[in-house]
């Protein structure tokens, strides 16, 4: 029934595809290479992305986006979890010894905007919140710490009414799809965008899984530098039947700067309710529902980041990121640089290394190089 679906679905596009212009095509062919050290397990993993995506004008401010991935893997993982999809296609299309091809159907959402409104019905992306490192209102997808492609957002099946109440002010309205419809484990939000004393503030609530969440966002200038403060409480299982863990609190302020000579920087400090002071109850926290199915994924309490980047020649960008756990004070450090090899291609190279410290957040961490190249068509 899933592939008829598809096949009818697909027929009925096959015009549209058809007459799509050349511009609204686009495509990327990503190839990862990651060495950890050899004294260490020397995991060596190879992936190969392509994705195709098309974004076709239907008339007058209705537009249709559609995008594809296929990755084959020198290694024979499982598909990362997609939650908030009504269905989808299988994601595994072969596996050999130490080889996976894996698909992604991404995007397939049809946009309609007027000067009322803009709604989004179908797979989307969805992201909240400003802040750099952690974001405690993004509670409906994003990425692991050392994640290295974060180009796109993992899409959604959702419906989104973003509606303007004037120049600086909206209302933002969702509705996520759980597996097969199923409401328990789909989603919601309300949001809105204010300008209150000059700044600009965002509040939100929103249901994700069993979960509720309660937020606010607020930036603001401070001489040369950009402020932000975002934070949300969070109670875990709160439209489920089983007892109630007790709700928590995540919240991250931080400021960024640009400097002269093409230098840009930032700070941030980070408090984790859900998380553990004592490192000792660091896999107590593994079973906490705020981890589990809560979107929680650092184990202690405070942390401290800072994040640099340099473009010390138009082709040519490094940047460096450094987290620590205030409480164990171990460290998680990542270093990167991007060359532009000519027009739409892309060299990259990077490290990822935690501190080694035992009995610590990061100290199980080994270090990982890692070479990428990028192509967009």
């Amino acid at each position: 029934m899933r592939a008829l679906a598809l096949a009818l679905g697909l027929l009925l596009l096959f015009p549209w595809l058809l007459a799509a212009q050349e511009d609204t095509w686009a495509a990327s062919v990503k190839l990862y290479h990651l060495q950890t050290d050899p004294a260490e397990g020397g995991l060596s993993q190879t992936s190969f992305k392509t994705r195709t995506g098309l974004r076709q004008p239907l008339g007058e401010g209705l537009l249709f986006s559609l995008a594809y991935e296929v990755t084959a893997l020198s290694a024979t993982v499982a598909p990362p979890p997609r939650p908030y999809r009504w269905d989808d296609l299988n994601p595994d299309l072969w596996t050999g010894e130490n080889q996976h091809l894996a698909q992604n159907l991404d995007r397939a959402a049809l946009n309609l905007t007027t000067p009322a409104l803009d709604l989004t019905l179908g797979r989307q992306p969805l992201a909240f919140g400003n802040a750099r490192l952690v974001n405690p209102t993004d509670v409906f997808t994003g990425f692991a710490l050392g994640s290295l492609d974060q180009e796109d957002r993992p899409g959604l099946d959702a419906a989104r009414l973003q509606v303007p109440l004037g120049s600086l002010t909206e209302l933002d309205l969702g509705l996520l799809a759980g597996p097969q419809g199923n409401g328990n484990q789909g989603g919601g939000f309300v949001k809105t965008r204010l300008r209150l004393w000059e700044q600009d503030v965002t509040l939100m609530a929103a249901k994700y899984g069993p979960h509720q969440m309660t937020g606010f966002d607020l930036t603001f200038p401070l001489a040369a530098a950009g402020v932000w403060l975002e934070a949300a409480r969070t109670q875990p299982a709160a439209f489920a039947e089983a007892p109630q863990p007790d709700a928590y609190w995540r919240w991250v302020t931080g400021l960024d700067c640009a400097f002269p000579q093409n230098v840009y920087a930032w700070a941030e400090v980070h408090h984790n309710g859900a998380g553990q002071a004592d490192p000792k109850n660091y896999p107590l926290v593994q079973a906490n529902a705020a981890y589990t199915s809560a979107n929680g994924f650092l184990w202690g309490r405070d942390y401290l980041s800072l994040g640099l980047a340099w473009q010390p020649h138009p082709l040519l960008s490094l940047q460096g990121n450094w987290l620590q756990n205030q409480n164990d004070g171990s460290l998680f450090v990542s270093l990167g640089g991007e060359y532009s090899i000519q027009e739409d291609w892309f060299a990259e190279t990077g490290l990822l290394q935690g501190s080694k410290q035992p009995d610590s957040e990061f100290g199980a961490t080994p270090p990982l190089a890692y070479v990428a190249l990028r192509w967009y068509l």
